[in-house]
């Protein structure tokens, strides 16, 4: 079931990608995958994907009853951490194109002026628990206890911000007039389908960890 869930969180990430490389790169794509459809920005679309693919190598590691110290599981528990940090400096600082910026350049105020702004507070956390699950993970086998609670955190993330949107109250999905951008619908789902991952690896049976 994880294994699952970060497959398609990666796959979701990829489309949402190839939007913004069409934007950049001015190609055509098929029915044209415009970021600003989907709300999502290019940071948020590398994030999910490097997430996706780190919980798909928590989970190997999991079942292994091992560490995981692979290049791609490094890379991507540093990446996203890094990715965070950057964009807190930026928050602060009142720079409102970020890390975005470096990335896609022009093209995030050609699409839509929002889309250079900083990520959701909510969508920050989100990354910031599954990147130290993946560091910890480096550092010793992943326990139950971590998985769930890590999985508990990202759940309530995710599952608030659904319901804000459903229920159109700002605040559920950490929508700050001045403070902080809204977790979007489609990075709430995402968020969401990473915490139920990591709740049922952690509630799997037969784990000497557990």
């Amino acid at each position: 079931m994880a294994k699952i869930m970060g497959a398609i969180i990666s796959m979701a990430s990829v489309i949402v990608l190839l939007g913004w490389m069409s934007e950049i790169f001015n190609i055509y794509l098929y029915g044209g995958i415009l970021p600003q459809r989907i709300g999502m920005k290019f940071t948020s679309a590398l994030s999910f994907l490097l997430s996706g693919l780190l919980l798909l190598s928590i989970a190997n590691a999991y079942e292994k009853n091992s560490t995981s110290s692979g290049t791609l599981h490094q890379v991507a528990s540093m990446v996203i951490m890094l990715i965070v940090i950057i964009m807190l400096i930026s928050s602060l600082e009142g720079t409102k194109a970020g890390i975005e910026h470096w990335f896609v350049g022009g093209a995030a105020y050609a699409i839509k002026g929002d889309m250079a702004g900083s990520i959701s507070f909510g969508t920050m956390v989100a990354f910031v628990v599954i990147s130290l699950v993946g560091i910890f993970t480096m550092i010793n086998p992943p326990k139950a206890s971590l998985l769930l609670l890590a999985g508990i955190i990202e759940c309530a993330v995710g599952g608030l911000s659904f319901s804000g949107h459903l229920l159109n109250i700002p605040i559920l999905y950490f929508g700050i007039e001045g403070a902080t951008a809204g977790v979007g619908l489609p990075a709430a789902v995402l968020i969401f389908m990473m915490g139920m991952g990591l709740l049922v690896l952690g509630t799997t049976k037969g784990n000497p960890n557990g």
